[in-house]
């Protein structure tokens, strides 16, 4: 990361938890095969105890990389795959 364009922070509830949220999106360096090209990612992390989240996009639309993990798996079924 070589600039930050935005973040944000935030809190939401899950039962009687109340924990907060961030976001940031940035820019940076993204090599393959000896290929350079700047290209923005994005993040968002979660700080509760009982599910934990990360998500984190690289490329437009996450075209190089496009990552959410959650735990434990079933905490949000619209993000686990479907049969």
């Amino acid at each position: 990361m070589h600039s930050l364009a935005w973040m944000d922070a935030g809190k939401a509830m899950l039962g009687d938890e109340v924990f907060n949220s961030y976001t940031f999106s940035c820019f940076g360096v993204w090599t393959k095969n000896g290929v350079e090209r700047i290209v923005q990612a994005a993040a968002q992390l979660s700080t509760s105890s009982s599910v934990s989240y990360v998500g984190i996009q690289v490329g437009s639309g996450g075209e190089i990389s496009n990552v959410n993990a959650v735990s434990p798996a079933d905490a949000f079924p619209f993000l686990s795959k479907q049969p």
